[in-house]
């Protein structure tokens, strides 16, 4: 009877986590498709190229026309001057490497050591490439990481001073 418990509870998590992952995967679709339109002014105002459309300047050099902008500084624009879809892309994001990584993961004692890591991960990308951000939506962002790095390193003390351990074994 324990067995078949065990068994049952652990297609019960995977069922919850699978459902989160679906979710956590609209979000991301519908928040990227908003983002790309809230930044998709960047084709139009040409006085905004110099300081928003990095990767068409580095794939391309200079910026000669609306056909030359990379889609990615369409995201670049949208973090700058509407961040609010850019925050949902960047948590959901970050929800779903946390998912993904707790479902694989075999061990799930290292769970800990991978959000301590991936929250260190998230704090030195924010500070060193929004740090001396000048725009609301670059501090924004900066924001969102921070505050996300700090929710990993919160939830994985969590997990290494739970007395609860996740029983994988059948």
């Amino acid at each position: 009877m324990k067995i078949v418990y065990q068994v049952i509870e652990l297609g019960g998590e995977t069922l919850i986590i699978g459902l989160q992952v679906g979710l956590c995967i609209c979000l991301l679709v519908i928040a990227t498709a908003a983002a790309l339109y809230e930044g998709s002014p960047v084709l139009i105002y040409t006085t905004s190229w110099e300081h928003s459309t990095p990767f068409t300047r580095m794939i391309h050099g200079e910026v000669t026309g609306a056909n030359d902008i990379v889609i990615f500084d369409l995201l670049v624009y949208a973090s700058q001057f509407a961040p609010l879809f850019p925050i949902v892309m960047l948590l959901s994001a970050t929800y779903l490497i946390i998912l993904a990584t707790y479902m694989f993961l075999r061990n799930k004692e290292k769970f800990p050591a991978f959000l301590f890591g991936f929250a260190t991960v998230l704090i030195i990308l924010g500070v060193i490439l929004l740090l001396d951000a000048d725009t609301q939506g670059g501090k924004a962002i900066f924001t969102a990481l921070l505050i996300s790095g700090i929710s990993c390193l919160s939830i994985g003390y969590a997990f290494k001073k739970s007395p609860w351990k996740p029983q994988m074994e059948v």
